[in-house]
């Protein structure tokens, strides 16, 4: 009797392994096209609208507040896709991609802050390239997309290009790399990916 409950938990811790190797080797399908798009087009209506404020005050909030709509556009593209593909938001692949998307956020806006106080206004958009830059590129590992790594590169570019232009060039930096970045990337993955 106890060699087939010894071959029993056998079979059990085995199964347990495949299960950990499927859920590793999964990848995030739920990357939306028509969502980027969407956030593509308020980053090229914020680049245009922050152009034309007076003060780095107002520049700031047109920029912040384009940062929330455009984070609740994502994130409610994500969640329809994912559970019109049946993938839980609660699977390893969507937790990986938490993981490689969200603490570079994090990390900019607390360097937002940082630069904020010492009145280093040029650093900003830099920062805001580069940490969503290196958030996107750890996402796009687990990603069923392959342009969302090339996106994350893309917008590293565009931060280091950013940081040793004057500040007049700042607003176009950043339409170039979250809006038309956004709105081809999006493109992209809708037609190869769907919505």
């Amino acid at each position: 009797m106890s060699s087939v409950s010894s071959i029993g938990n056998r079979a059990a811790d085995d199964l347990a392994y495949v299960r950990q190797v499927l859920d590793r080797s999964e990848n995030f399908s739920a990357v939306p096209g028509l969502g980027g798009i969407g956030m593509g087009t308020v980053a090229l209506g914020a680049a245009w609208f922050a152009r034309v404020q007076p003060g780095i005050d107002r520049w700031m909030m047109v920029w912040v507040g384009a940062a929330v709509v455009a984070c609740a556009i994502g994130a409610v593209a994500v969640v329809r896709k994912a559970r019109r593909r049946g993938q839980p938001l609660d699977s390893g692949a969507a937790k990986r991609f938490s993981r490689g998307l969200l603490p570079p956020l994090l990390l900019g806006l607390v360097l937002t802050v940082a630069a904020w106080q010492a009145t280093s206004w040029t650093l900003l958009v830099p920062i805001w390239l580069g940490c969503y830059g290196v958030g996107v590129l750890a996402a796009g590992a687990v990603s069923t997309a392959s342009v969302v790594p090339r996106f994350g590169m893309s917008l590293l570019v565009c931060a280091a290009i950013a940081a040793v232009l004057p500040q007049p060039w700042q607003d176009v930096m950043m339409a170039i790399g979250f809006g038309v970045g956004h709105l081809i990337t999006g493109e992209i993955v809708r037609r190869r990916y769907g919505g």
